[in-house]
């Protein structure tokens, strides 16, 4: 068993390996845990905390990480979404190709998220030996990792950024519409119907909110297992949907032979004074593959709780890669069996002809009934659709405060040290004692750790960013539009432009390789300058080398930027009440506000005389198959004062 030493951690250093060795040795060192109980018992100081993560059983298998994805990406976005998606394309066929494109995409970015998870942040093990040990909080850490300076500058943009819209409040308003539609069915196909019931909408998303919430902080072991008995219901649903779809467009109405790139007869006046049909111009399409992207985002989910996987570096990426290849099947097929079943009959000002304004799978299970009770079979559908959206939040809930809590122990947050902290859940209080985790390398050292532990604090920061967009947008617009808002919000600033800081990065770190390695002249002694990603990165997929980068960083540039294109057609139903530009623009901000934040820390500490330190000492065990894994985790922040 090794003996007690501190090792740093290359979390922000770019020297080369093993030569060269850098970091920041004042904020993040690795430790062997003999010692570890004496620096629990230090943590009664109030400038310091200590977090164990879950060890042995309780890490998180490779069965719920596929079920995590699952849960957030099969929801209210393949339900709710095909809606704009083919209002904005102007044509089935366009709207299959942007539900394919929209998955590959986020397959692409999945792909350079899993590079980068695996890869850092570095360590360098008793024998001397270089490794990653993966690490909680997602893309937070590949920003860091990527843009290091100035200190705490991306740390602040990130954070702020994520704890505003990192969460999936618009899908608790969606849960709300639906169930203002299982009391009253004539809603389905009435936005004014449901404008009138703000009120209750928003009544439905804050009881789910603070149900899941409670939930999870209630029980880990429940949530997991919760979550996964969710995910499997709703792809054996999906599977049933996209057969039973196809199969019965083909009988009853041959429907699957009407999906076409052109409007499907001669464009009838649909809008006084216009015979025009709508959408299919750049702003619409790249709404459309906005939407579209929204569903395959799920793939962050297990990245966020990566330091809780077991054996992530030989089970994560093979798992991740699977679903999100599943996905990239299961996202087309559902909205062809759409199609089949409810052939697209064109848009009008006020969106597509025949489609429900608000659930595209209504209208499927609504035809398929033939002559079933109508009210009945909404009614019953609805009941289908809000449990899968529980399962969406139920997911999001379980790791979105897990990356607040790595924001938080960065320092950067009022009370910083009580949000990182984690708690025991209320069902393990109600045991008698604490537990002890066997060493796993062997030896006879124990670590002293809670049952079980939430981010308790974590989580109420999280559901109280939920409740405030939930009563500022879900009560100043139609339900649909307010749905419609936050989930395009979320899609477009924490998936398109986090997404593509990242993957542009990447694509930054492999250029730098190359050119360093094979173009720009070396130092004096021979050695190969620059960041040395060549010689850092621990996957991959074979052959394909930057085009995982190169393809997320095109998408979602167009994304971006395409966004602020004028659309041929002004809409007069839902989206109607905001300019296009506004939107995207609203995103942008999120990210000004976080640069705000931080030159107001960077004020503090001109006026205060002090410089801002934390330190960050991360405990290590091998596993069973001698990988090194994280296991607990001490942060000290303090004020060094002039």
């Amino acid at each position: 068993m090794p003996m007690p030493v501190e090792i740093e951690m290359d979390h922000l250093g770019d020297g080369p390996e093993p030569d060269g060795w850098g970091g920041d040795a004042d904020r993040h060192n690795l430790r062997y845990d003999a010692d570890l109980a004496a620096d629990q018992a230090s943590v009664a100081r109030n400038d310091r905390i200590f977090n164990a993560y879950p060890v042995n059983r309780n890490l998180l298998s490779q069965f719920t990480v596929f079920c995590l994805i699952l849960n957030r990406t099969i929801g209210s976005g393949i339900f709710a979404q095909p809606y704009n998606v083919v209002s904005g394309a102007g044509s089935s066929g366009l709207a299959l190709v942007i539900w394919v494109l929209a998955p590959l995409v986020c397959l692409c970015q999945a792909a350079c998220w899993t590079e980068m998870a695996l890869s850092i942040p570095r360590a360098r093990d008793v024998d001397g030996s270089i490794v990653a040990t993966p690490k909680s909080g997602g893309d937070k850490n590949y920003l860091e990792y990527i843009y290091k300076f100035p200190d705490l500058f991306i740390t602040c943009v990130y954070g702020v950024t994520f704890i505003l819209l990192g969460n999936l409040s618009g899908n608790a308003i969606q849960l709300g519409v639906l169930m203002e539609t299982i009391r009253d069915p004539s809603c389905t196909n009435d936005p004014d119907c449901l404008d009138s019931k703000r009120g209750q909408v928003v009544g439905w998303a804050l009881g789910s909110l603070l149900l899941v919430a409670l939930f999870n902080i209630t029980t880990r072991r429940g949530a997991i297992l919760l979550n996964n008995v969710f995910a499997t219901g709703k792809l054996a649903l999906v599977v049933i949907m996209i057969f039973l779809g196809i199969i019965w467009g083909a009988v009853h109405k041959d429907g699957c032979r009407q999906i076409s790139f052109l409007p499907p007869g001669p464009a009838p006046d649909l809008v006084q004074g216009s015979t025009q049909w709508f959408g299919g111009s750049l702003n619409e399409v790249i709404q459309a593959f906005t939407f579209a992207m929204f569903p395959s985002t799920g793939f962050e989910q297990p990245f966020y709780v990566l330091a809780e996987v077991k054996q992530p570096r030989r089970k994560f990426a093979p798992v991740v890669m699977f679903t999100m290849c599943l996905m990239l099947v299961l996202n087309p097929l559902i909205n062809t069996s759409y199609f089949c079943v409810n052939p697209y009959l064109g848009s009008s000002s006020a969106g597509p002809i025949g489609y429900s304004t608000t659930n595209a799978a209504i209208n499927y299970f609504s035809t398929i009934s033939g002559g079933a009770d109508t009210n009945t079979v909404i009614r019953g559908t609805s009941v289908l659709f809000v449990l899968s959206i529980f399962g969406n939040l139920l997911s999001v809930v379980f790791s979105s405060p897990r990356v607040k809590q790595e924001i938080a122990k960065e320092g950067i947050l009022p009370k910083s040290l009580m949000f990182a902290s984690s708690s025991d859940s209320l069902l393990s209080r109600l045991q008698s004692s604490s537990s002890y985790s066997p060493y796993p390398g062997g030896g006879d050292s124990h670590v002293q750790i809670a049952r079980e532990q939430v981010p308790l604090a974590a989580t109420l920061l999280h559901l109280s960013w939920e409740i405030i967009l939930v009563l500022t947008v879900g009560l100043s617009m139609p339900p649909t539009e307010a749905y419609n808002t936050i989930s395009y919000l979320y899609t477009y600033v924490i998936t398109g432009i986090l997404g593509f800081m990242v993957v542009a990065g990447l694509l930054y770190l492999r250029l730098d390789a190359f050119l360093h390695r094979y173009v720009l002249p070396r130092g004096p002694h021979g050695e190969v300058k620059g960041r040395h990603w060549d010689t850092k990165s621990e996957w991959s997929i074979p052959y394909v080398g930057a085009l995982p980068a190169l393809v997320s960083s095109v998408g979602l540039a167009i994304m971006l930027f395409g966004a602020f294109a004028k659309p041929a057609h002004e809409q007069t139903g839902a989206g109607a009440q905001t300019k296009w530009w506004v939107k995207p623009l609203v995103g942008w901000c999120a990210l000004l506000l976080g640069v705000l934040w931080w030159l107001g820390i960077q004020l503090r500490q001109y006026l205060g005389q002090y410089t801002f330190q934390r330190r960050r000492t991360t405990y290590v065990e091998a596993d069973e198959v001698g990988d090194l894994i994280q296991t607990a985790e001490m942060v000290t922040v303090w004020r060094d004062y002039k």
